[in-house]
């Protein structure tokens, strides 16, 4: 496998680079890659802390995976303050054991074209956000293994929900 790499960084723009699957590399640290046509992302099981800026260039970008991840905060912010975020659809958060309501918060607010959120086996999320509600094309939302006991409010009646 990639257990030995730590870095993988180019300042090369790979133009036709639509999938980037560096999954179980648990070594890799950094990473900077470039590609307007990259559309999918996985980091799972990688010590990345930090998505690189270039990321913010992939308008096509609609998966990002980051299951196991350590640090979830470090790149969170970025992602739903982007407007070049629109595209992304799936986000994968399953096993990142620092994920709580708070982290969460700040990563999927103002991701309007979120339609998987998956939150598997996050043990210390024990409760949502109040703003995973206004995911307003949010279709599957994937809590197994976690620890919430409960929808927020702003699921339990949101216009989809039939009130």
């Amino acid at each position: 496998g990639c257990t030995e790499i730590e870095s993988l960084q180019t300042d090369v723009h790979l133009k036709s680079l639509q999938n980037l699957r560096l999954s179980n590399c648990s070594s890799l640290k950094d990473f900077s890659v470039s590609s307007v046509e990259l559309e999918r992302l996985w980091l799972d099981g990688t010590h990345i802390q930090e998505l690189p800026s270039s990321i913010w260039n992939c308008a096509k970008l609609g998966l990002i995976s980051v299951r196991g991840c350590n640090t979830p905060d470090t790149f969170g912010d970025k992602l739903s303050h982007d407007s070049r975020m629109a595209s992304l659809n799936n986000l994968i958060l399953s096993g990142c054991k620092q994920l709580n309501a708070s982290n969460l918060h700040f990563m999927i607010d103002g991701l309007r074209s979120l339609t998987l959120l998956e939150l598997e086996n996050s043990c210390n999320l024990r409760t949502l956000p109040e703003s995973i509600g206004s995911l307003s094309s949010l279709q599957h939302l994937k809590l197994s293994g976690s620890n919430v006991e409960s929808l927020p409010a702003s699921i339990v009646k949101s216009p989809t929900s039939g009130s």
